[in-house]
């Protein structure tokens, strides 16, 4: 039945891609390695942490359909995007994004509004493999023909940590978070960004 209402617009889609679609299987840093050794179980990440989404923003790959990409029968638009609280070093964070999403069209929706987050300058300044960005937070929300509504968006303190594992005085490596200033990107795709905002970490 849900799959009819959909079809006979009876209700919006709403639903976001969990993964990325490539526009030849080629575009994935993995090809090589398909479909694995299925006799040993075993498959190789060759991309590292460059998996998904990641590897085709950091090699600029246009795919077929982004991570995160959904359709509707109505639109919608993200305006005001601020930053309340603020990110410490010292491990805590009451900070969230806040935004304004409008449904523009004209039947009911529901949209999901997505925060992405740069890496920090050490890794951006170092040859450290990074993405771009990656995301840190969603929240779905419904709204009505006209209807508008702020959206807050967690921006944990996990979302600007990095593993190190060359840091020092230990065996292992190490989870760090570096001062300074991040990019956040909010928008409904990891390609769809509609507001960018600075977060300075202290």
């Amino acid at each position: 039945n849900a799959i009819a209402d959909i079809l006979f617009g009876h209700v919006s889609p709403s639903g976001k891609l969990p993964l990325t679609f490539p526009h030849k299987i080629e575009d994935h840093r993995s090809h090589k390695w398909f479909p694995g050794d299925a006799i040993n179980d075993r498959a190789e990440y060759s991309e590292g942490i460059l998996v998904g989404y990641r590897w085709f923003d950091h090699k600029d790959i246009q795919p077929l359909w982004p991570f995160g990409y959904g359709l509707s029968y109505t639109t919608f638009s993200i305006t005001d995007a601020v930053l309340k609280g603020k990110v410490s070093r010292a491990g805590s964070s009451n900070a969230a994004v806040e935004v304004t999403i409008a449904n523009t069209g004209g039947v009911l929706g529901s949209e999901v509004v997505q925060l992405y987050v740069s890496p920090s300058t050490h890794i951006k300044g170092s040859d450290l493999p990074s993405a771009p960005r990656s995301l840190a937070g969603f929240k779905k929300i419904a709204l009505a023909p006209g209807e508008s509504k702020p959206v807050n968006i967690e921006l944990a303190v996990t979302a600007f940590r990095w593993f190190d594992t060359a840091a020092k005085g230990t065996a292992h490596g190490a989870w760090r978070l570096d001062e300074g200033t991040y990019k956040c990107y909010v928008g409904t795709s990891s390609r769809n960004f509609s507001k960018e905002l600075d977060v300075v970490v202290e």
